[in-house]
């Protein structure tokens, strides 16, 4: 069962997309935040640890109020912006059986691709800045989410709360990252695309 932070009408509510938006346009980009920025933010455990706190409405009750005000005041932010980088593409071509095509209405006109860039680098700044907010608040506040910086060797992905956010993406000069499934620090020169 996939949790999720935000609903479909949250999305209409606070983004700037037309309400007549479909539950089945927003859900794969709603989806993609979560699983990708959310988790990625988070580390799998206290991710899992949320999720489960939400399943079992145990996050109502007072000895977890400081997950209840980290999800309520950062990481729906967290996942309602990223949710807006990834709906702005995916809004913008569908597949079909004839292939890759873009969308269009009887009602309006395509935007020009130079405005859809502008706009997506917009989504773009918005969406790292309230993930950066939210990983400085986790940062400031590890000893009330131990699972944040817990050590994990059963294959699941750690936070790594000392690194720049960059959306799921490659960071240059980013510090090297031990890996189980090698046995060694892995940094990104080592794959021969940096130096």
């Amino acid at each position: 069962m996939m949790i999720y932070y935000i609903s479909t009408d949250y999305v209409r509510n606070n983004l700037p997309v037309d309400y007549s938006l479909l539950d089945g346009n927003i859900q794969p980009a709603l989806q993609q935040a979560h699983f990708i920025n959310a988790r990625d933010l988070l580390g799998d455990q206290l991710f899992n640890q949320i999720n489960d706190l939400i399943t079992t409405n145990d996050i109502i009750l007072p000895q977890y109020s400081n997950y209840k005000f980290l999800l309520d005041n950062y990481l729906q932010d967290v996942v309602l912006y990223w949710t807006q980088v990834y709906l702005t593409t995916n809004l913008l071509a569908k597949y079909a059986n004839k292939g890759l095509s873009t969308t269009t209405s009887e009602f309006a006109n395509q935007a020009d691709l130079s405005v859809w860039r502008q706009m997506k680098q917009e989504c773009r700044d918005l969406a790292t800045y309230y993930s950066e907010r939210c990983k400085n608040w986790l940062w400031w506040n590890q000893s009330l989410y131990p699972l944040y910086t817990q050590m994990i060797t059963n294959g699941q992905q750690p936070s790594n709360p000392r690194d720049k956010y960059a959306a799921g993406g490659m960071v240059l000069g980013q510090r090297a990252r031990w890996s189980r499934n090698n046995q060694s620090y892995n940094s990104w020169s080592s794959y021969g695309c940096c130096g």
